[in-house]
């Protein structure tokens, strides 16, 4: 019974403390460093956008989907530019566009390391493909 005095006792205590002014003080201190870390921390992320610089985002001349048009059309849009291609087994591919026909597309300067490998795709085992439509100027 005793102990359940105290440890009332010393829960009333505990609710009763006030902290020293060098206490407040140090606890500012932390809350001040923290802050300013979080702060500079987005300034990093956030300072080398292209936006930040008076950038504005502009059109890429001749950039389209043609969805009358089948995906060997489409794709030869973008000759000698940079896209991706969705497979239909899931992978992903990235890369230049060399040469395209109603049957297979040639891509080069492929993604993810592979500099110096280029792919011979089917064209009917593509999916979907991504392209740039936009820029910072």
């Amino acid at each position: 019974m005793q102990a359940k005095m105290s440890a009332q006792r010393s829960a009333l205590d505990a609710l009763k403390y006030i902290p020293t002014k060098e206490e407040r003080n140090m606890k500012k201190r932390v809350l001040f460093v923290l802050c300013f870390m979080l702060l500079m921390g987005g300034m990093a992320v956030l300072g080398s956008s292209p936006a930040e610089a008076g950038s504005k985002i502009v059109p890429i001349e001749g950039a389209k989907y043609m969805v009358t048009f089948p995906m060997s059309k489409n794709i030869a849009m973008y000759k000698d530019k940079h896209i991706t291609v969705l497979l239909k087994g899931g992978q992903i591919m990235t890369g230049k566009v060399m040469e395209v026909n109603d049957s297979h597309l040639h891509l080069s300067e492929l993604s993810g390391g592979e500099d110096f490998l280029d792919a011979l795709i089917n064209v009917d085992a593509i999916i979907a493909i991504k392209a740039k439509f936009r820029k910072y100027e």
